[in-house]
């Protein structure tokens, strides 16, 4: 069973190239920009969290139901 990941994780990764530090930085000078890719930059990092363990739970329960 396959989630998915191998095809959105690396554009997700890609996503996650600023580092939440920078976002800040640029939200500290007034750049109305960073406040949006700040949520953005969260939910992005949940949803690699949630797929990785997707990942990984998924093999487990693929061998206990052969």
């Amino acid at each position: 069973m396959s989630t998915g990941f191998e095809k959105t994780g690396p554009r997700l990764v890609r996503m996650l190239s600023y580092s939440k530090e920078d976002l800040e930085a640029l939200l500290s000078l007034g750049i109305n920009y960073a406040k949006g890719e700040i949520k953005n930059y969260e939910k992005t990092l949940e949803r690699v969290k949630r797929e990785f363990v997707l990942q990984k739970i998924f093999p487990i329960l693929e061998k206990k139901s052969c």
